[in-house]
């Protein structure tokens, strides 16, 4: 990933509505949004099919992606929805679903996980939004603006394609 004209699309995955951003290797926001099923009131597997089918239009409008960072599963969804359950469940077949598309279209080894535990320090969503000083149109629940932070935290943190952040490294 060494050029500075690389493209990194972020995901962070939701049955309800995915945020995405694409960024370019030196930081520079290329664009950012939501990814939204049809009709909210679909069961979840056929909102989630909605939005990865979406995603599948991005192979064609941004062919130059280089690398893909989706945010993994972790305690913090568990948590939220009161304990692990159907809503747990739900949000990994999201996360699934997504990871697995990105490596069907740009290959396991551009596909990047990240839990968010490693990159969010225990921060809460409104005010990682609000340290990038970013809002999309109808992103109530803030999930572009996250995904334009996780896409920041990679850019900053550099690690190589394909690695698997699964629990935070030890300090350097």
């Amino acid at each position: 990933m060494g050029r500075a004209d690389a493209v990194i699309l972020v995901i962070d995955p939701s049955s309800t509505r995915t945020g995405y951003a694409i960024l370019s290797d030196d930081g520079r926001l290329i664009e950012h949004g939501l990814l939204k099923p049809r009709r909210a009131k679909d069961e979840p597997h056929a909102r989630i099919d909605t939005m990865v089918a979406e995603l599948l239009a991005f192979r064609d409008e941004h062919a130059g992606i280089d690398c893909v960072v989706v945010e993994d599963t972790d305690g913090k969804v568990a948590r939220r929805l009161g304990g692990i359950g159907a809503g747990m469940a739900i949000y990994g077949m999201a996360v699934r679903a997504f990871r697995d598309a990105a490596r069907q279209i740009w290959g396991a080894d551009a596909v990047n996980m990240v839990q968010a535990r490693v990159w969010t320090a225990g921060r809460h969503k409104s005010s990682r939004a609000a340290a990038i000083g970013l809002t999309a149109a109808g992103d109530t629940g803030l999930d572009a603006a996250d995904a334009v932070g996780l896409g920041l935290w990679w850019i900053a943190h550099r690690e190589p394609v394909g690695a698997d952040l699964r629990r935070p490294s030890p300090k350097r």
